[in-house]
């Protein structure tokens, strides 16, 4: 059997599968953000199924692996010569015909010679992390479909490239890429050459978090050797744990990666206590839970935590509201508390949605706080969807707690001081709200502990709560801390606290990472004269104990800008030369830098990111001249006057979405988190992620997306008078699109004698809709040319743009040219499109499976790489009746692709003919097309 088997579709726009998982586990496990640290191949199936779901899971890297390098022969033997035949390469300074340095596509490392088999042991990896019956190489010979035999050939082979990728991140590059060395566990040497790359996996890193949490660690905290033994002497018991790794933890061979990867797992922790079912509560009101299965981690829902606004209604009393964490992207939610609506909104920073206090909710949310004192309370949770639905449901709770410790916090001037449900608070005033049938405990409590405390009004609360505040928590000790918060023992009482909030976290290859696209702001708690140093950080302090009104102890730290080469950055709280705090910042990538630039970029006949500007960008097709239609002429429609409306009452200037343009078009270039920002700023009411699409679909900007298609950047447009099958008066009618500067808007609005402006409200808060009218094609291109106008002239695009770009029958090949059998990793919040009412809606059982009449559904769920984002899958039942999953880049060819084959089932098993092609009704005497609502065209 030939090493290399596979045949490419000849539209496939990627060089090599191979090449493309090459890049994707260099970036992963060899990035900046890695520098000086030891890092490891965490090759799992399920790791494996999470970075690279885009490119086909485990099974696309072992396909990848099986198709080799596209530069090697045809005829190599097996992935151990042709991992030999990779490190020759590497090393030879003459460059194989078509040889593909990572360094050439990615300026990252450039001159770094960086490695080109990392798919190879990648796969050792994932055989020796899931060994099958047979031993490590009857697994390798199984994946791969050919013999992998353990012969002195082979296996040196595979030693001199591990040892090769230790020289290459030692020697070589200095750890500025992370350091790699190739430690072997157990007897069988080349077999414990990958097997000490997966001690912890999926599950057990989650798993290890709480037991931080459970021995009293704290994030970036150097482990002692007293620290990691007593953390193993826990670990080993531990039910969340898999048998695997608490094996590991009682073997003295298994010591040293342990110490490495713990510690870096714990410098990445958040700090946070784990989501973990019934933990806010007290042990004794535990009392029947069902423990978690061996080796698995029992995650609560999202949590709602209590806070508390003094009230404008209620004298000197409280309104009670509810808060959720930020997820998905939305802006509103709906709760559903035992049957009553509440609404709740994205506060400024993007960090949790809080309740609204209003008549309608507020009987809901008392009597939410009064049942949660005796039971949890499951709500479901209904966020505003971008994409294609009516909205998404999942399940969020309310952890029963008789007793509920609060702080002051600032997070929006919209809502003012709240109290917020939080852990002790190290420098700012402690709230303790008592439930009634806690207060008479607690009250003796305090009394007895001789704690200084003071009454609080509870007017506004429910009857019977009672409420104190401890002025200065600084003084209590450990027992009591443990005593009020139920901290497990041997948590000490740190100086300072260092938090990441909001920005998008990547986890993968043991660490927490956050793009650089969407940096997260940093906030400490620390006494008022310390400092907080990131060297390789532009930061800004925007609020914290400095200023008059806060009362939360806490300080905010705005990231203006990361330094040219900095992918990690060491943050420290300090008082004097004494380290109060410290974590670590990792960026993920450099998709986020260069603002003010503009940047190479377009999109393929699928509506894939092309890093040049061979492909579509604004209405432009690269090489393609216009193909005016000689019949739109004769066909156009007359628009009525009584549409338009006065400029001067909806000016795009004056809105959000002009603001936006106009800072895009002085950058040229900006990150989609720096955007999204921009819009909350400008506006209280904007879904940034809807309006962002709205104007990509209108042409006023270019939108990059990821291999997954999460939002990255935004591309600037040129500014594009184009001609319309539309005239007014007998005038032939104009669109305006691209990146305009606010300048330009009025220019085109002033009309100069040389245009007769329409404009349209956009009634969802969006940018007007302008249209020109003028006399002739030839007079609006001159216009443009001036220097005044500095405008772009497209002749009738949207025919090139239709005879360009790809159909249903293209995207459905390229979606399944790299499918998967199986997806091992985690799907959290999985849901099926409903293709009759184009809905999406929770699968019962969390498993993926196709209906055999349907043949192709549309999946969707959380990235387990980037949490809070989604994926689609689609699924399809090939002619040999197997199931294939193959990601979807874009949701829209998803849904229009599983349409065609709802419509197809109905054809062909219930005999609808005029059920396929979907019927799309189209008036041809005003040439309107109609389209269900939710069917966004590709």
């Amino acid at each position: 059997m030939s090493f290399r088997a596979a045949i490419r579709h000849p539209q496939d726009r990627v060089m090599s599968r191979f090449v493309d998982w090459n890049d994707l586990l260099l970036k992963t496990y060899f990035s900046p953000a890695s520098a000086s640290e030891e890092v490891w191949i965490h090759a799992s199936q399920e790791e494996v199924d999470s970075l690279g779901v885009h490119l086909g899971g485990a099974e696309g890297l072992v396909a990848a692996v099986k198709e080799g390098p596209p530069w090697l022969p045809a005829n190599i033997g097996n992935c151990a010569e042709a991992a030999a035949r990779l490190v020759a390469q590497r090393r030879s300074s003459i460059t194989a015909p078509n040889y593909h340095d990572p360094g050439h596509a990615d300026p990252t490392y450039a001159e770094a010679k960086a490695p080109v088999y990392l798919p190879i042991l990648a796969l050792w990896v994932l055989a020796a992390a899931d060994v099958a019956h047979g031993g490590f190489y009857a697994t390798v010979s199984s994946l791969l479909g050919m013999p992998f035999p353990n012969e002195p050939a082979v296996t040196g082979a595979m030693e001199r490239t591990w040892q090769d990728l230790e020289h290459w991140s030692v020697d070589e590059c200095a750890g500025r890429y992370g350091l790699f060395r190739a430690r072997v566990l157990g007897g069988h040497r080349f077999v414990g050459l990958a097997k000490s790359q997966c001690l912890i996996r999926g599950n057990d890193a989650r798993g290890m978090e709480r037991l931080f949490w459970d021995v009293g660690l704290r994030p970036g905290q150097r482990l002692t050797d007293k620290l990691f033994r007593h953390l193993l002497e826990h670990g080993k018991d531990a039910l969340f744990l898999s048998q695997g790794l608490k094996a590991a933890m009682t073997s003295a061979e298994y010591a040293e990666p342990l110490l490495h990867l713990t510690s870096r797992l714990l410098a990445s922790w958040d700090g946070r206590r784990p989501k973990v079912h019934g933990h806010d509560a007290p042990t004794a009101i535990r009392r029947g839970a069902r423990p978690a299965s061996e080796g698995q981690v029992d995650q609560a829902p999202d949590e709602l935590t209590l806070a508390l606004s003094p009230s404008d209604d209620v004298v000197n009393g409280w309104d009670v509201r509810w808060r959720l964490g930020a997820a998905r992207s939305a802006a509103h939610c709906a709760l559903d508390i035992r049957g009553q609506r509440v609404t709740a909104s994205l506060d400024r920073i993007g960090e949790a949605l809080f309740t609204d206090v209003d008549s309608h909710s507020r009987q809901a949310v008392l009597n939410a706080l009064s049942i949660s004192a005796t039971e949890v309370i499951d709500i479901p949770a209904t966020y505003d969807d971008d994409t294609l639905t009516e909205g998404v449901t999942y399940t969020t709770r309310i952890q029963r707690a008789s007793r509920r410790l609060l702080a002051w916090n600032t997070t929006d001037p919209r809502l003012g001081d709240l109290l917020i449900e939080r852990e002790i608070p190290l420098y700012s005033p402690l709230y303790i709200l008592c439930s009634p049938a806690d207060n008479g405990r607690t009250k003796h409590w305090l009394g007895s502990e001789r704690i200084v405390h003071e009454d609080v009004s509870v007017e506004g609360l429910p009857r019977g709560w009672w409420m104190a505040c401890v002025p200065d928590p600084d003084r209590l000790s450990l027992p009591q801390r443990r005593d009020l918060s139920h901290e497990p023992p041997g948590r000490d009482h740190p100086r300072a606290r260092i938090r990441l909030i909001g920005g998008r976290p990547m986890v993968g290859g043991g660490s927490r990472a956050y793009a650089a696209y969407d940096l997260p702001s940093i906030e400490i708690e620390a006494p008022p004269l310390a400092q907080l140093e990131a060297d390789g950080l532009d930061i800004e302090e925007t609020s914290g104990a400095n200023t008059q009104t806060d009362r939360s102890g806490l300080r905010r730290f705005e990231i203006r800008a990361v330094r040219p080469g900095r992918s990690a950055v060491e943050l420290i709280v300090t008082a004097g030369r004494e380290t109060l705090a410290q974590t670590r910042l990792r960026i993920a990538n450099s998709d986020g830098e260069g603002h003010g630039e503009v940047r190479a970029f377009s999109l393929d006949w699928l509506g894939r990111t092309c890093s040049d500007d061979s492909g579509l960008r604004g209405n432009a097709i690269a090489g393609v001249s216009p193909q005016a239609d000689p019949e739109m002429a004769q066909t156009a429609i007359e628009i009525d006057a009584a549409g338009f409306a006065d400029s001067a009452t909806c000016a795009p200037p004056d809105t959000p979405a002009g603001k936006l343009l106009d800072a895009l078009a002085s950058r040229g270039s900006m990150g989609y988190g720096a955007a999204r920002d921009l819009l909350r700023r400008l506006s209280d009411d904007i879904d940034p992620v809807p309006l962002l699409l709205d104007l990509r679909a209108r042409g006023h900007l270019e939108i990059q997306t990821d291999a997954k298609g999460h939002l990255v950047r935004l591309h600037r447009v040129p500014p594009t008078l184009y001609s319309l099958p539309a005239t007014h008066d007998g005038l032939p009618m104009f669109g305006v699109c691209g990146t305009l500067r606010l300048s330009q808007w009025a220019t085109l609005m002033d009309g100069s004698g040389e245009f007769l402006v329409s404009l349209q409200l956009d009634h969802h808060g969006g940018l007007p809709l302008l249209r020109l009218a003028a006399t002739d094609d030839a007079a609006v291109a001159a216009a443009c040319r001036s220097k005044t106008m500095e405008f772009e002239f497209g002749q009738s695009p949207a025919m090139s743009i239709v005879s360009w770009a790809g159909g249903i029958q293209d995207a459905e090949r390229d979606l399944v040219s790299r499918s998967m059998e199986r997806f091992s990793a985690e799907l959290a919040h999985l849901q099926r499109l409903h293709p009759n009412t184009a809905v999406f809606r929770a699968v019962a059982d969390g498993r993926m499976s196709v209906d055999p009449q349907r043949k192709m559904q549309l999946f969707r769920f959380d990235d387990p790489h980037v949490p809070n984002l989604q994926l689609h899958i689609l699924g399809d039942i090939g002619t040999d009746g197997s199931t294939r999953y193959s990601h979807v880049h874009d949701s829209r060819w998803g849904v229009w692709v599983t349409i065609r084959a709802f419509a197809e089932m109905l054809r062909d098993a219930i005999g609808r003919s005029d059920a396929c092609p979907w019927p799309i009704p189209y008036d041809p005497a005003t040439r309107d097309l109609w389209l269900p609502a939710r069917l966004k065209p590709p």
